[in-house]
């Protein structure tokens, strides 16, 4: 009888040993792949902010030669918040117009870091006036895409352009 029981008791704390191991090893590659998710989220965003600056790059450079009147900037997640983008000829300079909401003293000194020159406010219209600078511009669109209109990641950036005067 005494064996009986020394064999229920090796296994039962065999099993226990067993589901303590799968269960961790679970665990662990759940934590692994939210990780590695994580980190492909990260890449995928960075890969796109760099294409979206490149080609800003090159918009930038027909919207000051006269090609294009404006660019207009919204994410494909939130097609309602919008950013438009005008040369401003007299200035030379590039202004940022929005309509989400207001933008307070410390948003405003944040973007004052990050390269704004001046703001204008008409009524609902935030103008922010920027140098004709495709990295500036990329940052100040992504800082007013993620914490001005409360998105998390601004992803799946859509540009539409108009055709210029001439």
């Amino acid at each position: 009888m005494n064996n009986f029981f020394t064999v229920i008791v090796i296994i039962a704390v065999s099993i226990l040993i067993f589901v303590i191991y799968y269960t961790s090893k679970n665990l662990y590659y759940r934590y692994r792949q939210r990780i590695l998710k994580s980190e492909i989220q990260k890449k995928r965003y960075e890969d796109e902010k760099k294409y979206i600056r490149y080609y800003l790059k090159s918009l930038l450079s027909d919207l000051e030669s006269g090609k294009l009147s404006w660019i207009l900037i919204s994410s494909r997640l939130y097609p309602e918040v919008k950013l438009e983008l005008i040369y401003n000829s007299i200035d030379k300079n590039i202004q940022i117009q929005h309509r989400i909401r207001n933008v307070g003293s410390e948003e405003l000194n944040m973007l004052k870091n990050l390269g704004l020159q001046t703001y204008d406010i008409k009524n609902d219209l935030f103008c922010f006036n920027v140098s004709i600078n495709s990295k500036i511009v990329t940052d100040i669109v992504y800082f007013v895409l993620e914490q001005v209109s409360k998105q998390t990641y601004a992803h799946n950036i859509k540009v539409v352009t108009s055709g210029g005067s001439e």
